[in-house]
């Protein structure tokens, strides 16, 4: 029974790690077909199962497996937490290379977090390890993540060399997945450094290979950099083709950070077409995006900068400084030099165009600051790669002398060790004591002669080594000299580029203002020429409609001096009559005019002050005293208004005036005021039982453009730039059945 029991057990946790096995296969399988959550699923599954049986190895291995999902998934803290945990798993006796392999994935989280010394660091010591165990498989992954950490960090030399050392190692193997990502880094490398057709060259390679294993990502990712590299070439719109192409595969497989980079080129790609509403729209719909997904922080940093660079295009620095202080913050956060200096750059752009000039100043020493340190860092990255070289040639260099002279000593030996089995043969065939004797001296001379060779060789070879001595310390000196010159230039150089910056400020500056000026110039003088047009169109008119009047006066005066019995009583009376309206009508033309003059003075200024509507409404009735006429005014809530009182009294007489002389030939005639408020303004109101207004003289009181005769609106020009000067309305309407209303709106 108890033998039973024992093998029932056994079978039944044989099982359970047999389906504890499938379903981590079932997860690695949806972890090459790049669906990361079911893969996820899968592996927590895996995970418990692995806990609950206390199986280090196997947790440890799908702890590995969790990080590099989430890692794909851009959830990094949650795939530091996995993979450190399975660190601390590893750390014992035998587990080198699985250590090795989980620093090759924190060595790509590192970097996708911007910091790059960390990557370099333990992506380093996978490296050693991996070339201990001689694991050509890992060493070509994590050489090819050496030169991502160095191409992102700007020291593309370095990236190439860490990419063709894993490239030649994946050939070596047959591995077409990494030959493809070579190709692929190989590309954005070139790119980095304006290699352009170079760079197209490992891209159509990248995507012949990345096709032919029906690897997604890398055919989409070789589709977005070849829309770089077109766009470089200002090949638009096969450029856009490629993005094109891009795009549904990085839908398909949701890979928004790839998606968010195709977004950000496609507004590259409007804004070097010039099309900048649209550029800026594209960025603005991949920060949407980003706002909506993860987003590696160096892309969303290089969003903001091309959105507030593009604000700064069109003039809206308000609008750009946001941007440009989130950006302000990621850079803090990356600790990027590089980000610094172009922020600093974009926000002293932006306070130029505010008219911030000392702020723009110190923003703009600050991004010299940050250019300089970059600047530098690229030439410390730039020497150490050079000294580095030079210690390798000159280590070259001096295993090749070893190595020639073990060579002669070599070739000594065995010349002599043929010579001695020549004279060994000769010596046992020799007949006498005397031929013995003369082959040991014919042996001793040409081992003498061999001797002599070989020192000669030896001293060629010395001397050989010492003039290659001698021309690599004279090349170091020069070299020492040429950096000197070079430090002392680039010195030369930042000087003038600061004084460049200053004065390329202060040019600025004046050419800022300059334009401002010029464009208020340009504004006036087209108002004014305007202005003047009309004018004199009006004022043409107006000279023919004062003329008239005063030429029939002249005329009649003329008549009655010269011929004074040619009218009789009765046409003499109506001529006089004639007279007395027209000269009426024309003093009250020039009284209009002297008030309106004084309305288009710039430096004459309405007087405001508190009126109480009654005291204008006994204006009026002081003024027209006809007695057919029915005047009446209406003001229930003794209300006041505050405006120029001279103004509005003219207002209020022409209005009148008009209505007096539209009830010419009404019966019936009636003129009613009104006042009442609407909301928190006053209205003031007129009506007439008149025959109406012409569409002809109403243009005179909407249109400031309108010019017409004296007859037919003066008095509304008057009105509309009278109105215009204290700010208020005039507004006009039909009356209900027949007549006007004209209202006043204060």
């Amino acid at each position: 029974m108890g033998l039973l029991f024992t093998c029932l057990f056994s079978w039944t946790q044989s099982v359970k790690k047999a389906i504890t096995d499938s379903l981590l296969s079932t997860a690695q399988q949806y972890f090459a077909a790049f669906r990361y959550d079911s893969a996820l699923y899968y592996y927590e599954k895996v995970l418990h199962e692995y806990r609950k049986a206390d199986d280090k190895r196997n947790i440890a291995t799908t702890l590995k497996g969790i990080g590099d999902a989430f890692y794909y998934q851009k959830q990094y803290n949650a795939a530091l937490s996995a993979l450190e945990e399975a660190i601390k798993i590893w750390k014992q006796p035998g587990a080198a290379k699985e250590i090795a392999v989980v620093q090759t994935s924190l060595g790509a989280i590192y970097m996708d977090q911007g910091n790059h010394a960390a990557s370099r660091d333990i992506l380093r010591q996978a490296i050693h390890t991996f070339t201990n165990l001689d694991d050509k498989n890992a060493l070509l992954t994590a050489y090819l993540n050496l030169g991502t950490n160095d191409s992102r960090d700007g020291n593309y030399p370095m990236a190439i060399e860490n990419y063709l050392a894993s490239l030649k190692m994946a050939e070596a193997l047959g591995n077409k997945k990494m030959m493809a990502y070579n190709y692929l880094n190989l590309s954005a490398a070139n790119l980095h450094i304006n290699e352009l057709d170079r760079a197209l060259e490992n891209l159509r390679k990248s995507l012949s290979i990345s096709g032919e294993i029906g690897d997604k990502p890398a055919m989409a990712i070789s589709h977005l950099n070849m829309s770089l590299v077109l766009k470089s070439q200002h090949k638009f719109t096969e450029a856009r083709r490629q993005l094109a192409l891009a795009i549904p595969i990085f839908e398909e497989l949701k890979d928004y950070s790839s998606l968010q980079a195709a977004q950000m080129n496609l507004g590259r790609i409007y804004e070097e077409e010039g099309d900048d509403e649209k550029a800026l729209a594209t960025y603005l719909a991949a920060d949407e995006m980003m706002n909506s997904n993860a987003t590696l922080p160096w892309l969303k940093v290089g969003n903001y900068q091309y959105i507030a660079s593009m604000y700064n295009k069109l003039q809206q620095p308000s609008k750009a400084r946001p941007w440009l202080e989130k950006a302000l913050a990621i850079a803090k956060e990356l600790n990027s030099d590089v980000v610094y200096a172009d922020v600093y750059q974009n926000l002293s752009v932006a306070d130029s165009l505010d008219g911030n000039y000392e702020r723009a100043l110190y923003n703009y020493k600050q991004h010299i600051v940050y250019k300089e340190k970059v600047f530098n860092e690229k030439n410390i990255k730039k020497a150490a790669t050079l000294e580095l070289q030079y210690i390798n040639e000159r280590k070259a260099d001096s295993v090749k002398f070893v190595h020639q002279q073990q060579q002669l000593a070599l070739q000594k030996e065995m010349q002599l060790a043929s010579l001695r089995h020549e004279y060994e043969t000769k010596q046992a065939r020799a007949k006498s004591e005397a031929e013995r004797q003369k082959l040991q001296q014919e042996e001793t001379l040409k081992r003498q002669a061999i001797a002599t060779e070989f020192k000669m060789a030896q001293l060629r070879s010395e001397q050989e080594q010492a003039q290659l001595l001698a021309h690599q310390q004279k090349q170091e000196a020069a070299n020492k000299i040429k950096i000197q010159s070079e430090k002392n230039l680039r010195n030369l150089s930042l000087a003038g580029l600061l004084l460049i910056a200053v004065v390329g400020g202060l040019l600025f500056h004046q050419n800022q203002v300059r334009r401002k000026t010029n464009t208020t110039l340009l504004t006036l003088n087209n108002e004014l020429d305007e202005a003047n047009k009309i004018k004199t169109k009006f004022f043409g008119i107006l000279s023919h409609d004062l003329r008239g009047p005063i030429v029939n006066l002249i005329n009649f005066l003329h008549l009655q001096k010269e011929m004074p019995d040619i009218f009789d009583k009765e046409r003499e009376a109506h001529h006089q009559k004639q007279l007395t309206e027209s000269a009426e009508n024309l003093l009250e033309t020039m009284e209009a005019m002297l008030l309106w003059s004084k309305s288009q003075m710039e430096r004459f200024a309405p007087q405001q002050k508190t009126i109480p509507v009654q005291d204008l409404f006994e204006f009026l009735q002081k003024q027209f005293h006809q007695p057919n006429i029915n005047f009446q005014f209406h003001n229930p809530g003794q209300l006041v208004v505050r405006s120029d009182e001279d103004y509005l009294k003219t207002i209020m007489y022409n209005l009148t005036s008009n209505a007096v002389k539209a009830l010419a030939n009404t019966k019936n005639p009636q003129i009613v005021w009104k006042s009442h408020t609407n909301g928190n303004k006053v209205e003031l109101s007129i009506t007439d039982n008149g025959p109406g207004v012409h569409e002809e003289q109403l243009e005179a009181l909407y249109n400031e453009n309108a010019v017409v005769s004296t007859r037919h609106g003066l008095g509304l020009h008057l009105i509309r730039d009278l109105a215009k000067a204290i700010n208020c309305r005039v507004h006009y309407q039909s009356g209900i059945e027949k007549g006007s209303v004209f209202q006043i709106i204060m």
